[in-house]
């Protein structure tokens, strides 16, 4: 099977590239979007560039000869090993779960939300960033997760991410990812999985 989740992360320098995205419709033509997507987050952040540059020239990239209109939403990341800082640009996704070092997990507020990638080649895409302390634990999902719904058709929804994150505050990353699937499992009870599913998760050290 194909699909159009992506996921990929650089070191470059001092500083750790990565992201999470989702492509737009199914099959093999979301599968090719996303292959340039990634390809081209991976060129970009090798050149040091900000999250907000990387997806200033990748929309310009992606939205050339798109007559498809298709696009992806992406959560672009660069965090600086040095000192804890995040830098980071949200084109249209599903913004990511902070918890901190005394285990209280929260989503981020992300003031400028962009748009999705692929669709207007003349935006200029807007970036944010914090610090992040130590022990601080960071996780990006895409909606495969929040959507993910039961043979009555209730979704996952966003609570349910924070109470298990927060009852998992001591786990390690992979713990917490194996756990989160595990339980969307459970909670589908038998329904069919009706998106992608792609988790990353990282903790600061």
């Amino acid at each position: 099977e194909v699909g159009g989740d992506l996921y990929n992360f650089l070191k470059k320098d001092d500083k750790l590239y990565f992201c999470i995205g989702d492509v737009s419709g199914k099959g093999v033509p979301a599968s090719l979007f996303m292959t340039l997507a990634t390809r081209g987050f991976l060129t970009l952040a090798s050149t040091g560039r900000t999250p907000a540059e990387i997806a200033t020239r990748l929309n310009a990239e992606l939205s050339e000869n798109n007559e498809m209109g298709m696009f992806v939403t992406m959560f672009i990341c660069a965090y600086h090993l040095k000192d804890g800082r995040l830098e980071y640009c949200n084109a249209g996704h599903n913004p990511p779960v902070i918890g901190n070092a005394e285990g209280q997990y929260a989503f981020l507020d992300v003031k400028e939300a962009n748009a999705p990638i692929g669709l207007w080649p003349d935006l200029e895409y807007v970036g944010e960033e914090m610090n992040l302390p130590s022990n601080s634990m960071m996780l990006l999902y895409t909606d495969g997760l929040n959507e993910a719904e039961n043979r009555q058709q209730e979704q996952y929804g966003e609570d349910r991410i924070i109470q298990l994150m927060t009852s998992l505050s001591t786990s390690s990353s992979r713990d917490i990812v194996e756990a989160l699937k595990a339980d969307t499992d459970q909670f589908r009870d038998g329904a069919e999985q009706n998106d992608d599913l792609t988790l990353l998760a990282f903790r600061m050290t």
